[in-house]
């Protein structure tokens, strides 16, 4: 009984409370439904986020400058830098659904840098170089944050309340980035000297045979026909010759009624011509006689091929037996005036007028007498000594400076005039009348790299496609008319200008060193393109630049030998370039030859380019072939680095050896 009653009361609380919650019901029992809590997100709650990024801009920049002085003279260098830089930005900020941050940064870098340039002649500038670079890149990041939100819901009390939580925040942020890079550059020079460079060497002519030579002829001058007062404007100008209608010995005396003293070649008989001066222009090395002025062959001959002889046997001083005394008695006769040319070509040395005397009116039989002018709008001398009946005068442009007449070539018949009496005569011509012209080319050339005038001019030359003879021409202006003479058929043509500038009896027609040059269509080398002419090309206008120059070796020549040096009826000295260090010379390649040893040599290497290295031959022609071949004495030089003729070899030799 007392178990039974342990286990009953347990059960009777129980019970006791289930009554009592039913009555409070007010009803029958039923099953309670708890409603769902209500969640609201913290919205003062500030998740915090820290991106990191890494920007590495790299910017590249090539400056080149250039600069151009009042010298021809081209500055180029190259400097790069380069920036790099990894900025690293932290920044705090409220998460919203989206939003863009925009940062913006300038990096600025200086760069200066000193260059010293050298030049030849030698001198030297400074150039500073200031480079600012100012780079200002920006980048955009736009985050793209999500929101997941986990929970688990907790009790929070009884049903129907609200709840409030924090959630776990997790940003996502997606950067993009773009630069923006503004370059500026600034170059300041500063020179720190301003040279002056000569182009070419200023020579003194010298006559052939010098005062210093052994073997002299001596004597005394005296002018009494008081028409001219001798003085340095009018010299008495003594001529010593071997051949009257040759070169000689010129001998200038300011002073009347004194001595002279001639250095001549050697051994041999000799004539004295006295002559009222000054010279001319025209003709020979040294000029000309002036016509109508007065002269004398000693001693006191009017025909200088009756002049007594002067016999030289030996070295020292060969003096005259008397006075050379003369007034007036003599007149040297023939024709002289004005010559100017009007047409679109060069006059000068290399390309010289030539005034020239013909025995028939059909100007088929040319005289042995001309004259030659290198100077436009001046005097001519035509002097006619000995001559008699009728004679017919032309004058012409000696384009190739040949001595003829050539196709193309610019002239103009004067008529009749009587050598015997003095005649003065003006011409005056252009380029109306070219000679037996058939076959030419024709257009206009302009060179863009320096001035163009008679002393620079432009030199066009012309040969068949296939190899041949050449034809030339020149021109003083740029734009001008050119008119060359060529073949029917295919052409080859060459422009070239003149660098260093024509003077004395410089080859017109020859490649220079220094020359600036081009083949026509653009080529550095023969043959380019063909021109063809049937009969005639027109229209072919040239035009080049300084893309294309000759090298080699330039310098002064002098000769000591035996033999005689001069351009008319003389031989000539030259040199040319060999790879052979000392005789006996087998093989050489170019040549350049003078017959004034007042001008220089000049020879091209037209196979190589500055910097090559030659020995020279320099050889005596003995058989006037302008060649270096059997029987030349010649010495060799050198080694010597060929250039644009900025540099002089200057040589003297005697020719110690005979090819």
């Amino acid at each position: 009984m007392k178990r039974f009653n342990r286990f009953l009361l347990p059960v009777y609380f129980v019970a006791l409370i289930i009554a009592a919650f039913q009555g409070c019901s007010k009803g029958s029992p039923t099953e309670v439904t708890h409603p769902t809590p209500t969640f609201t997100v913290c919205t003062s709650c500030t998740p915090t986020f820290t991106p990191t990024d890494s920007l590495t801009p790299t910017a590249s920049l090539t400056p080149t400058p250039t600069f151009s002085p009042t010298n021809s003279l081209t500055l180029t260098f190259t400097k790069t830098n380069s920036l790099t830089f990894t900025p690293t930005i932290t920044r705090t900020f409220t998460l919203t659904p989206t939003f863009t941050l925009t940062r913006t940064f300038t990096h600025t870098v200086t760069n200066t840098q000193t260059s010293s340039l050298t030049f030849s002649p030698t001198f030297s500038r400074t150039f500073t170089s200031t480079m600012t670079l100012t780079m200002t890149p920006t980048d955009s990041l736009t985050p793209s944050p999500s929101l997941t939100e986990t929970y688990t819901p907790p009790p929070c009390g009884w049903p129907g309340d609200t709840c409030t939580y924090t959630p776990t925040a997790v940003g996502t942020f997606t950067f993009t980035h773009s630069f923006t890079y503004t370059s500026t550059r600034t170059f300041t020079f500063t020179r720190t000297s301003t040279p002056t460079i000569t182009r070419t060497p200023t020579l003194t002519r010298t006559p052939t045979a010098t005062a210093t030579s052994v073997y002299r002829v001596n004597g005394r001058v005296n002018y009494t026909g008081g028409t001219y007062t001798i003085s340095s404007s009018i010299p008495l100008e003594i001529y010593v010759t071997t051949d009257l209608n040759g070169d000689g010995t010129w001998v200038a005396l300011n002073t009347n009624n004194s001595n002279f003293s001639a250095g001549v070649t050697g051994p041999g008989t000799y004539y004295v011509v006295a002559v009222v001066g000054p010279l001319s222009n025209s003709g020979g090395d040294h000029g000309n006689p002036m016509v109508g002025r007065p002269y004398v062959g000693y001693d006191g001959q009017c025909n200088v091929n009756s002049a007594t002889a002067v016999v030289v046997s030996g070295t020292g001083n060969t003096t005259l037996s008397s006075t050379v005394t003369f007034g007036n008695n003599c007149i040297f006769s023939g024709i002289y005036g004005n010559i100017n040319y009007t047409g679109s070509g060069a006059v000068n040395d290399g390309s010289p007028l030539r005034i020239v005397s013909y025995s028939d009116s059909g100007y088929s039989t040319k005289d042995s007498k001309d004259a030659r002018v290198g100077v436009n709008n001046s005097r001519y001398d035509l002097m006619m000594l000995g001559s008699t009946g009728t004679h017919y005068l032309q004058a012409f442009l000696d384009t190739n400076q040949n001595s003829q007449l050539d196709p193309c070539e610019p002239y103009i018949n004067m008529g009749s005039f009587d050598p015997s009496v003095v005649t003065l005569r003006d011409i005056t011509f252009g380029d109306t009348n070219r000679y037996n012209c058939t076959n030419y080319i024709t257009g206009t050339v302009n060179f863009t790299g320096g001035t163009v005038d008679s002393t620079h001019p432009i030199n066009i030359s012309t040969q068949p496609y296939s190899g041949g003879f050449n034809q030339f021409t020149s021109t003083i202006s740029n734009g001008a008319i050119y008119w060359v003479d060529a073949v029917s058929g295919d052409n080859a043509l060459v422009m070239a200008y003149n660098y260093w500038g024509v003077s004395g009896r410089t080859c017109g027609s020859c490649n220079h060193v220094g020359d600036y040059y081009q083949v026509y269509g653009g080529s550095s080398n023969m043959p380019g393109t063909a021109i063809n002419c049937s009969p005639a090309a027109t229209g072919v206008n040239l035009n080049f630049d300084t893309s294309f120059r000759h090298y080699g070796l330039k310098g002064s020549l002098n000769y000591t030998g035996t033999g005689t040096v001069n351009c008319s009826g003389g031989h000539s000295v030259g040199v040319a370039l060999t790879t052979q260090s000392a005789p006996p010379i087998t093989s050489t390649s170019g040549t350049s030859n003078v017959c004034d040893l007042s001008q220089p040599y000049d020879v091209v290497d037209m196979t190589g380019s500055a910097g090559s290295s030659y020995y020279v031959v320099a050889f005596y022609d003995a058989n006037g072939n302008n060649q270096f071949d059997t029987g030349d004495q010649y010495d060799v030089f050198g080694p010597y680095t060929t250039d644009d003729g900025t540099v002089w070899h200057n040589i003297t030799f005697s020719g110690t050896n005979i090819k």
